[in-house]
């Protein structure tokens, strides 16, 4: 007989979980923890926390409110009970909890279908991905509404499932099993059907799970049917949804690290579409990803050396990004002035390295772990695992970053111009020198302190076609060390130490 639950267990079990959140009321809060310590003995626990986690009526004695914070809990103390415990629960439970589970993701609230994604994704993580094979056509029936019973939350729910278990399995995904093959090669065409959804979030997602392929090391069977791949990919360019248009720039990005081979003959026309994408300066992050294209094409030399004809209008672009945007100059100027206060050491250290890496090149197995480098330079294509996933906190959140150390289109636009200048020399000196004479004098802050950074950037590349113009230069920068504006200060000590 089935296994099913009873009123009262499910009750207490939910007044627990919500209790357990309870920061206004401690007692409650404590008792609440040491019940739910005790229940974890009980074999039928994960059961309940399943049944609970995917049940939207709330039971007698809680609102609805309550309740929804009662069934977060009860996913994410599954998805812990599963990835500590999943191998020595009982196989009544894993089927019961396989078979419910998915249920989750037709909730009407977001955050239920994201915390039953999570508890999917760490099944087949600890499961394998043979040990539950039903999971993914199921998956990938209910986005494409194959019954014609999905609701658009449920198709949502499902494709979200999906990318999280392709971000934690990637390799396991693209691995030969005997008489089963590479999952993958079922998958992928799958993705590439769904990149013609009517829903422009599932379009996004299903390009975003194959640029998870296309991260280094690239899945074998991407390798295999990237000429297939490719005109998808292009036919996507005429998308006009921002979210696709920014994994359409990803996907270039990724390839230009790791098959630039493959995009060397549609050069120009991936030049023209990610600097129309870099152009969209209100959309900073869409203007990011296409930024990254030319950092990655601008350090390959099978790209790189085809850059050549298009460096007059790839270099412009690039110096325009390298102005602080409207929201950082409102930040940045709220500073108080202090010209006239001596610099500390903090005050000048530069905050423009071109050995910053690319997002692309951040770890991209869910079991990688992440190097310092790795960890302050780009933060990844969000395919790195911090054992956290969406919907869950994490407890680092409240701590102060400063912005002047993320990867932001600015720094990536200078480490651009960085390694063009020092690939090409005298030719992006010629394009920079109309820009520079506009914008060394300019009236305005932000793009006096672009162009100094553009010095400093271009100046190992074009030392030759710069030292004629030194014995005026310097003089003028060391005059910036007395710029009201901190910044200023700071990007011209940077910029001295190029030269």
């Amino acid at each position: 007989m089935a296994w099913q639950p009873q009123p009262e267990p499910v009750a207490q079990l939910a007044q627990c979980l919500k209790d357990s959140l309870s920061g206004h009321d401690v007692t409650a809060q404590k008792n609440a923890e040491q019940m739910l310590r005790q229940a974890k003995a009980s074999p039928d626990i994960n059961n309940y926390l399943a049944y609970i986690c995917v049940t939207p009526s709330p039971p007698e004695g809680l609102d609805i409110t309550s309740y929804h914070a009662a069934r977060s809990a009860a996913a994410i103390m599954l998805k812990n009970n599963v990835k500590s415990n999943y191998k020595s629960l009982p196989d009544e439970s894993k089927s019961y909890i396989r078979s419910t589970i998915v249920s989750g993701l037709r909730d009407a609230n977001t955050q239920i279908r994201n915390f039953a994604g999570n508890v999917i994704t760490e099944v087949v993580r600890q499961g394998g991905i043979l040990g539950w094979p039903q999971v993914l056509p199921d998956l990938l029936s209910m986005v494409a509404n194959e019954d014609g019973q999905a609701s658009t939350e449920a198709q949502d729910g499902a494709m979200g499932a999906l990318f999280k278990i392709c971000e934690d399995n990637r390799r396991a995904l693209d691995a030969d099993y005997p008489n089963q093959g590479r999952p993958l090669v079922y998958l992928l065409p799958k993705f590439v059907e769904l990149t013609n959804s009517p829903s422009a979030k599932i379009r996004s997602r299903a390009l975003s799970a194959i640029n998870v392929f296309l991260t280094e090391p690239i899945a074998l069977t991407a390798k295999e049917n990237i000429q297939g791949l490719l005109p998808q990919i292009v036919r996507l360019t005429s998308d006009e949804n921002d979210d696709v248009r920014r994994f359409v720039c990803r996907t270039f990005a990724l390839l230009a690290d790791g098959m630039p081979a493959v995009l060397a003959p549609h050069l120009e026309g991936i030049v023209d579409y990610t600097l129309a994408q870099q152009k969209d300066v209100q959309n900073e992050e869409l203007a990011l990803d296409a930024a990254e294209f030319f950092f990655e094409a601008s350090s390959t030399p099978v790209l790189r050396d085809n850059l050549q004809p298009f460096l007059s209008k790839i270099v412009p672009v690039l110096l325009d990004c390298m102005v602080y945007s409207e929201d950082d100059q409102l930040r940045l100027e709220g500073d108080d002035d202090d010209a006239d206060v001596e610099d500390e050491a903090k005050d000048i250290k530069p905050q423009f390295a071109t050995s910053k890496t690319s997002r692309s090149a951040a770890p991209s197995d869910g079991n990688a772990q992440q190097n310092d480098e790795s960890k302050t330079s780009a933060n990844g294509y969000a395919y790195e695992d911090d054992d956290l996933s969406e919907g869950e906190i994490d407890e680092d959140d409240d701590l102060d970053i400063d912005p002047e150390d993320e990867w932001n289109l600015r720094k990536c636009s200078a480490a651009s111009v960085d390694s063009l200048a020092s690939h090409f020399g005298g030719m992006v000196f010629e394009v920079t020198l109309p820009w520079l004479m506009e914008n060394l004098q300019h009236k305005d802050w932000p793009n006096r302190e672009a162009a100094v950074l553009a010095l400093g950037a271009i100046g190992p590349g074009c030392m030759t076609e710069i030292e004629p113009h030194l014995a005026k230069l310097i003089p003028y920068l060391i005059s910036l060390l007395s710029d009201q504006q901190p910044v200023v200060r700071q990007i011209t000590c940077w910029a001295l130490s190029r030269y």
